[in-house]
């Protein structure tokens, strides 16, 4: 899709048009940075990376892109410090801002809605999720203009008080991403789960199939075949196949070498010439 700008206004910055498909990635991870970009630009988005919250807002000074991107962890300026430096702009707060977490804990939530962020992606990243998530947020903000409320509220959480305007799309937008990460989560353990569930299956008819060579093993002095629980006498090596995962490869040891060595036509101790 090709990308398209207006001529710049007075203060000579890019504003985003309908087709624009910029997304700014800001994390001071190179490996994180370009792991996200890879995966946009194979969805037909450009990329534009930050390093730092600083350097995000110089670049956001030059272009607007459809989407921030931003880890909460930066030296610096953090994610919620570049946030609200975003919503206090009024060139850049119209801006979806999503925030990079581990969810680990309630209070990234309310200082999130506090800093005024858009949405959460948890690390790791389900990749399938995380775009068409991204698709949406640009969709929804195109057709819906952000509403910046004045009156505040203050939220007391864990002996921390949390001073929050309460967009209730923002907050409800906030709340459901949270709710869809945990389903996320809770899905990848459940398939865990499975996958070791399998192995544990597997491990216990292995010991399964060692145990059957546990224990008196009925054998026959003269032909050396071994009689199975049903009565039936087997040969000793298709015996332990059936019972076990061993192969066998065929040789003679030297003593039955020596019985058999007149059958082959050896003369003086030596073995015949392949």
């Amino acid at each position: 899709m090709a990308i398209g700008y207006p001529a710049t206004d007075p203060s000579g910055k890019r504003e985003p048009t309908m087709e624009n498909r910029l997304i700014m990635v800001v994390d001071d991870s190179t490996f994180h940075t370009l792991q996200l970009c890879q995966l946009f630009n194979e969805h037909g988005y450009r990329t534009v990376v930050a390093h730092s919250g600083k350097e995000a807002l110089a670049r956001l000074e030059e272009e607007l892109p459809a989407i921030v991107f931003a880890d909460i962890i930066m030296p610096e300026m953090d994610g919620y410090q570049l946030c609200r430096a975003i919503r206090a702009s009024e060139a850049m707060r119209e801006l979806p801002v999503v925030l990079l977490t581990c969810l680990s804990n309630p209070k990234d939530v309310l200082q999130a809605i506090e800093s005024g962020a858009d949405y959460f992606f948890s690390k790791p990243y389900n990749a399938d999720y995380l775009i068409s998530r991204t698709a949406e947020i640009i969709r929804a903000r195109r057709s819906q203009k952000a509403s910046f409320p004045e009156n505040e509220t203050t939220v007391v959480f864990d002996e921390a008080c949390y001073t929050v305007k309460p967009d209730v799309q923002r907050v409800v937008d906030l709340l459901i991403s949270t709710y869809e990460a945990s389903v996320l989560l809770n899905k990848e353990l459940l398939q865990t789960q499975r996958r070791l569930s399998e192995k544990i299956v597997e491990q216990e008819a292995t010991l399964e199939r060692m145990r059957q060579l546990e224990g008196i093993i009925p054998i026959c002095m003269y032909c050396k075949k071994i009689r199975d629980d049903e009565n039936s006498w087997h040969h000793l090596e298709k015996y332990l196949s059936e019972h076990s995962d061993a192969t066998f490869s065929h040789g003679m040891c030297p003593d039955c070498f020596h019985k058999v060595k007149g059958d082959f036509g050896v003369a003086n101790g030596r073995r015949p010439a392949e």
